[in-house]
């Protein structure tokens, strides 16, 4: 068992809960003129720290976390449901520019889409719009933790948790790569975490079909990014292989196993952990690519996982390099990895969830205008009040 999250929470937050208070506000004349908007809601002002939010008054908004996407994150109380959520607040349409409209929009459609236990549930999804103000805000699972403050932390983990944690993040890739979606990036901080063990992904605006397509990354560090991803920008379900890989090491030494800041750096690292690689292995690149990557092929020997990871379980390795291996096609995808000897005891091929359709991706090949995603965006906020 995980000790208390809030004993290795790396922000500088306390463990107080921020105080609210609640005063009647009443806009639904203004919320009627949205035909997308048909069920009442009991909105009111909500403090949130100094931060003055409108939101449905089932929810209590307790205490703030951080979030890189949202404006605000934090967890909150369903006077409805009778349980504890977070809720990720976004302000204002008109900070964002069409294509984060569009990933907020892609994450809302995929995690409707899917339903699996490690993956986060949206329960809730609502616009609040009138005159000058547009706001909006997703309800979804509670998590005590994430991952990245786990592998910061003081909190001992034994092969047996590593072990739990990775079949619980690659039985979630599998499903989500059976619908034929590609996560795109995959970071701790994006893998919830309760004391109990149990995991959730979250965080889907990175999300790309289940082929060969270019993305542009708002993620500025490339500690987790894949070797194709790096040099090509191009993703596919491998690469998810690859970051979660990454994070197999990090929980492993509780360091992270590439630091590189920028491309160069990044992608030099990987050839030195991989060692040299043959024409074969390069063929995936782009002839100006491949010669690039030859002047940085390693001189000195590989030096073996067993020597970076002297304590680990041995066929924690074994399936450690096969997660790490540069050339895609001799990588293993989710299944192998589930198949893999080190899972052997939680893995069971009749549990094994997979989606029973592939995601549509056509709403994204259109030509949508910020207008048009907006009112998509409407018609998903009529879903969840229907539901």
């Amino acid at each position: 068992m995980i000790k208390d999250p809030d004993q290795f929470n790396q922000n500088t937050e306390t463990d107080e809960e921020a105080p609210y208070f609640i005063e009647n506000f009443d806009i639904q004349k203004e919320l009627d003129k949205y035909k997308y908007v048909k069920q009442s809601r009991n909105l009111a002002y909500q403090y949130l720290s100094e931060n003055k939010l409108i939101i449905d008054q089932r929810y209590d908004l307790k205490k703030q976390t951080n979030d890189y996407n949202a404006s605000y994150k934090c967890k909150a109380y369903d006077n409805k449901s009778h349980q504890d959520v977070f809720i990720y607040y976004y302000i204002t349409f008109a900070q964002y520019d069409i294509y984060y409209l569009k990933q907020i929009l892609k994450a809302i459609e995929i995690q409707k889409f899917l339903n699996h236990e490690n993956i986060e549930k949206i329960y809730n999804f609502d616009i609040i719009s009138y005159p000058e103000i547009n706001k909006m805000y997703v309800v979804s699972d509670f998590m005590q933790t994430n991952l990245s403050f786990i592998t910061q932390s003081q909190q001992q983990l034994t092969d047996e948790h590593i072990q739990f944690f990775m079949y619980q993040i690659l039985r979630a890739l599998h499903y989500i790569h059976s619908a034929k979606i590609v996560f795109g990036f995959l970071l701790p901080r994006f893998i919830q975490i309760n004391s109990d063990c149990s995991i959730k992904i979250s965080e889907f605006t990175s999300c790309v079909g289940n082929q060969n397509q270019k993305i542009r990354s708002y993620i500025h560090k490339n500690y987790y990014m894949s070797p194709e991803y790096i040099v090509e920008k191009i993703i596919t379900e491998k690469s998810d292989i690859w970051s979660a890989g990454c994070i197999f090491a990090e929980l492993i030494n509780r360091v992270k196993l590439f630091s590189g800041h920028d491309d160069f750096t990044a992608i030099t690292q990987i050839l030195q952990f991989c060692g040299e690689q043959n024409e074969e292995d390069l063929k995936f690149y782009k002839q100006i690519n491949r010669e690039k990557l030859s002047t940085l092929m390693p001189k000195e020997e590989q030096i073996s996982l067993q020597v970076r990871f002297p304590n680990a379980n041995p066929l924690a390795l074994d399936l450690l390099g096969k997660m790490l291996t540069f050339n895609l096609e001799k990588r293993f995808n989710a299944l192998e990895c589930l198949q893999h000897e080190y899972l052997a005891d939680l893995y069971d091929p009749q549990s094994e969830l997979i989606c029973d359709q592939e995601f549509d991706w056509s709403f994204l090949d259109q030509q949508l205008t910020k207008e048009e995603i907006i009112m998509r965006l409407y018609k998903n906020q009529l879903f969840f009040q229907q539901n």
